[in-house]
C-alpha cells in the first residue's frame, strides 16, 4: 500500500522511519514534529514502478483541480515527473486516495496548471479532458497561457504576458479563437512576468507577477473582485493602477527553485489567505511567509531545513500544501499551518 492516512500508532512508525533517513521536516521545525501536519501520503516511486513500470528521477510540477460531473466531485492532482530512461511525463492521483491513475500525457511549455474550462472540462497543458474521466477531448492547445473563464461562464481566456502588457485571448467551447486584446499591466517598469493565476472560491480573481529571474527576486499580487471588475480594468491603463484592483505588497521569494515560465513555478503560491513565499539562507533553511493579498508585511510563516530536490505546492484553497521529497520520494499533503 503506498498511500496511509496518520493517525496513532502509524504517525510514531513513520516520524521514527523518516528520522532514520535524515528527514529535513524534523529539523528545526517551530511548528512541531513534521507529521502532525500530515493529511496523506503516497510513495510515487513505488506506486509509479509498480504500476506502471517507470523509474521515477524526480518530479518537477505538481497542480490540484476541483470540480463536478453530475453532481459528483472530481478532483485530481496532476504531477509532472522526469524518470531515469530520460522521458518527461504528465500522470494523475485521486485527490482523497492519492492512488496512480492511468493519465498520462507528454509535457508542455510553461507552468504545469489544470484549470476547468467553460464545459466543465479540466484543461492540462495542450489538451483538455473530460472531468469524469480525464479522457482526451481536444487536443492541439495553446500552451504556456493561464486560463480563467468569464462569470456567468461563456467564454475561455487565455492570458499571458509580455513583460510589458497582460494579453487576454478569447476562445469559444470549441477552442475557436475569437477576440484578442491587451493590457498595460503597471506604469512601473518591469519586466512584469505573469507567474500564477488563481480564481479564488469567492470569484476574486489573483495575478501573481514576477519582478526578477536570478537567485533573489520581487514578487506582487494584484486581485480584483471577480471577473467583470477584472474586465472593465482590463485595456485602460495599468492593471495595477485600476481603482478596482487590490494590490499587493512586494515580496522577496527565492526564484532558483524554478522560474515564471518553469514546470514548477516560481516559488510563491496564491491562497485563499493570501499569498505565500518561500525565501531560503546560506545554512539551508526555507522560510514560507504568508502575506495578504493587499498590501502588508507578512502574516505568519514556518521553517524547515531546505533540500534543493524537493518541491513544494500550495492549494489556492488555503487548506493544504504539498510536498515531495526527492530522497524517499514521497509526496505528502499537509495541512497548513495557518488553519
Amino acid at each position: 500500500m503506498t498511500m496511509l492516512r496518520i493517525p496513532g500508532i502509524i504517525l510514531a512508525t513513520l516520524v521514527l522511519a523518516f528520522a532514520f533517513q535524515g528527514c529535513s521536516f524534523l529539523i528545526g521545525d517551530p511548528y512541531g514534529n513534521y507529521f502532525q501536519k500530515a493529511d496523506r501520503w503516497v510513495n510515487l516511486r513505488s506506486a509509479l514502478k509498480n504500476q506502471a513500470g517507470l523509474n521515477l528521477s524526480d518530479v518537477n510540477g505538481l497542480a490540484v483541480v476541483k470540480t463536478t460531473s453530475g453532481g459528483n466531485p472530481c478532483d485530481y492532482i496532476f504531477f509532472m515527473a522526469d524518470y531515469y530512461d530520460k522521458t518527461s511525463r504528465i500522470r494523475a492521483l485521486g485527490y482523497d486516495g492519492l492512488n496512480l491513475l492511468g493519465f498520462d500525457s507528454p509535457p508542455t511549455g510553461g507552468v504545469l496548471s489544470a484549470t476547468v474550462d467553460m464545459s466543465n472540462d479540466i484543461k492540462v497543458g495542450d489538451a483538455s479532458y473530460g472531468a469524469s474521466s480525464i479522457t482526451s477531448v481536444h487536443t492541439s492547445l495553446p500552451t504556456g497561457k493561464w486560463l480563467i473563464t468569464d462569470n456567468p461562464t461563456t467564454s475561455n481566456f487565455l492570458i499571458y504576458s509580455d513583460g510589458i502588457n497582460l494579453h487576454r485571448d478569447l476562445y469559444d467551447s470549441s477552442w475557436l479563437p475569437g477576440v484578442i486584446g491587451q493590457s498595460q499591466i503597471s506604469s512601473v517598469p518591469g519586466p512584469w512576468n505573469l507567474s500564477r493565476v488563481a480564481v479564488l472560491g469567492d470569484g476574486r480573481i489573483c495575478l501573481l507577477f514576477s519582478l526578477g529571474m536570478g537567485d533573489q527576486g520581487k514578487i506582487q499580487a494584484v486581485t480584483f473582485a471577480d471577473y467583470p471588475t477584472f474586465d472593465s480594468a482590463f485595456g485602460v491603463g495599468g492593471l495595477m493602477e485600476s481603482p478596482d484592483a487590490v494590490k499587493g505588497s512586494q515580496i522577496a521569494v527565492t526564484t532558483f527553485g524554478g522560474s515564471f515560465d518553469g514546470p514548477s513555478g516560481i516559488d510563491a503560491w496564491i491562497t485563499e489567505n493570501g499569498v505565500v513565499a518561500m525565501t531560503t539562507t546560506s545554512n539551508n533553511q526555507a522560510t514560507f511567509s504568508r502575506y495578504p493579498l493587499g498590501s502588508g508585511g507578512s502574516v505568519d510563516s514556518y521553517s524547515m531545513t531546505y533540500y534543493s530536490g524537493n518541491l513544494y505546492f500550495f492549494e489556492s484553497s488555503g487548506r493544504y500544501w504539498y510536498i515531495f521529497d526527492v530522497g524517499s520520494g514521497r509526496l505528502v499533503r499537509l495541512r497548513t499551518w495557518w488553519k
